[in-house]
């Protein structure tokens, strides 16, 4: 078999098993999104470290992570697309990340 042939059969077997498991995937995705968005509301917003300290890294991060709530709510036929869900599982790893820096800063500059 031919390299591209093994590729296109590849794609073709995750295309198959993604389509099979759209709507589990979304759901557990949406679901995860929004714990992400109540962590990182109730750990800057809340003592206020948002307002005072300039923690900027959480507004991006709740931007995205609200961009991808807002994707996976609104219908729009993309949800069996494995591009679609590709792309918002890299959004959420930026927003991830955003938060995780977030975080990592905090307990940096807090240490007793």
């Amino acid at each position: 078999m031919k390299t591209k042939e093994r590729i296109r059969n590849t794609c073709g077997i995750l295309c198959r098993k993604y389509a099979e498991q759209y709507p589990v995937l979304h759901g557990n995705l949406s679901r995860f999104t929004g714990l992400l968005i109540m962590l990182n509301v109730t750990l800057f917003f809340l003592n206020g470290a948002v307002l005072y300290e300039g923690y900027y890294y959480t507004f991006y991060s709740l931007g995205l992570l609200a961009a991808v709530e807002a994707l996976l709510i609104i219908p729009h036929g993309l949800f069996d697309r494995l591009w679609f869900y590709a792309l918002i599982l890299l959004v959420e790893a930026i927003g991830l990340y955003f938060l995780t820096s977030s975080v990592w800063y905090w307990v940096a500059t807090h240490r007793s």
